[in-house]
């Protein structure tokens, strides 16, 4: 799919320049090749990210469970008191 992409954008450069030097379309191809690649990588980054963000969020609601727990019980000793 990512290829596909490259090569339309790559023909629409060439269509729109009127681009007809095959250096420069060599060098479309591979500035549009490196994006395609950072892009991949940033997504991958992203993920990852976002993977460790949702262990953060479950790691806080398991803490604020515990600390609720603690509160109530230590409640309760205080209104037995």
């Amino acid at each position: 799919m990512n290829r596909k992409i490259a090569s339309t954008i790559i023909a629409a450069f060439i269509f729109l320049s009127g681009c007809s030097n095959k250096s420069n379309v060599d060098k479309l191809t591979v500035d549009v090749n490196h994006l395609m690649e950072k892009t991949e990588q940033l997504s991958n980054d992203f993920n990852k990210m976002n993977a460790e963000f949702k262990k953060m969020k479950e790691n806080v609601a398991s803490t604020n469970k515990k600390v609720d727990t603690q509160l109530k019980a230590l409640a309760q000793q205080h209104h037995k008191k």
